[in-house]
């Protein structure tokens, strides 16, 4: 049976979920969609606390990137269809859609 609350999350990640890096908290940029930082900035940023924090999984990196909105950019993230993210490519290229200026 699934949890309410992860039936409703954007993310869809089949397979076994590897363990979250220790210290982790520590290490995310945060994004908050205020225009303080680029999309480009956090993404940049992001990759770099994945090396320095030895990810190699997508689905970690699909999680922690959830982890690293907060405010706008975490309401956005909540606003996405359940299920409708399945992979690291989906996750990145919809953050870009919405927060990447043409």
């Amino acid at each position: 049976m699934t949890s309410p609350w992860l039936s409703s999350s954007p993310l869809n990640l089949r397979g076994r979920l590897d363990p979250l890096p220790h210290g982790f908290k520590d290490c995310l940029p945060i994004f908050t969609g205020t225009g303080a930082r680029t999309a480009e900035e956090h993404l940049v940023d992001f990759a770099t606390a994945c090396w320095v924090l030895g990810v190699t999984s997508e689905n970690v990196a699909v999680r922690l990137f959830a982890l690293s909105l907060e405010e706008f950019a975490q309401r956005w993230f909540r606003s996405l269809d359940p299920g409708s993210m399945t992979s690291w490519t989906e996750m990145m290229e919809a953050f870009k859609t919405k927060y990447t200026l043409y």
